[in-house]
């Protein structure tokens, strides 16, 4: 009796502190792919795919390069693709996502007209971190918009300006001597299909302290206890003040 009695307790108490950790999001919660989240399926899985990947690798080599100062590592690049008629605060969304470690974080939205037959970009939303936007100005990105972007928002095109954005950060922010890209490589396989984390929101799990605790109540109650523990790719704790424009 006593034993069920705490074994009770213990699950109330699991279900109270998973409750307490869920985090609650004003819009959607971030993808799983994290760096890529493309829920109206706009985008080819080869471009998702390449975003994922260079947008995690961005931040891992922030990371890692011995010659970059502490208060720069942890460059995040997000891109977000939403219908245009839906509407939403940047800058809220960035803050719940946490993009950016030491505030390195670049939002970038995309609009689509989901009416036609092929998704059409309409316009584009750009917000940086409060550290990200002194190294990488509006002015830039808008610049790079017209250079790459403009006037024919294609994928082809957008795949060169989302390169384009990290080159810009590997050789003017952390002083790569270059950033090197393929697009004829990307039109070779873009139709391909490609495995990456899902564009699925992420689920709620329990904290790695949360399990740690579990582990070491069960036992002691003579129960045995799995519970599986993934880290999930995520914001590295940065925030916004509002620096953001339209194009």
């Amino acid at each position: 009796m006593k034993q069920k009695f705490y074994l009770l307790f213990i699950v109330c108490f699991g279900a109270f502190l998973l409750n307490a950790c869920k985090r609650s999001y004003t819009y959607n919660a971030p993808s799983e792919a994290f760096y890529i989240s493309d829920q109206i399926n706009a985008l080819l899985p080869a471009t998702k795919w390449r975003i994922y990947a260079n947008s995690e690798g961005l931040y891992e080599d922030s990371l890692k390069a011995s010659w970059i100062p502490d208060n720069k590592r942890g460059a995040q690049v997000v891109v977000v693709t939403l219908d245009s008629q839906e509407q939403l605060n940047t800058t809220t969304l960035f803050n719940e996502w946490k993009i950016g470690k030491n505030d390195m974080g670049l939002l970038i939205v995309l609009y689509y007209d989901t009416k036609e037959e092929f998704p059409e970009l309409k316009y584009i939303d750009y917000e940086a971190g409060f550290m990200m936007m002194n190294y990488f100005p509006a002015l830039q990105f808008s610049l790079l918009i017209d250079e790459y972007l403009e006037p024919e928002k294609s994928e082809t095109n957008l795949m060169q300006f989302y390169f384009e954005v990290i080159s810009y950060i590997y050789v003017n922010i952390y002083e790569y001597e270059s950033f090197s890209y393929n697009l004829e490589n990307y039109l070779d396989s873009m139709y391909d299909s490609y495995d990456y984390p899902s564009d699925k929101p992420q689920k709620a799990s329990l904290p790695l302290w949360v399990l740690i605790i579990i582990y070491l109540l069960l036992p002691s109650l003579g129960i045995g206890i799995f519970v599986g523990y993934r880290k999930t790719v995520g914001g590295a704790g940065g925030k916004s003040l509002g620096y953001k424009f339209r194009r």
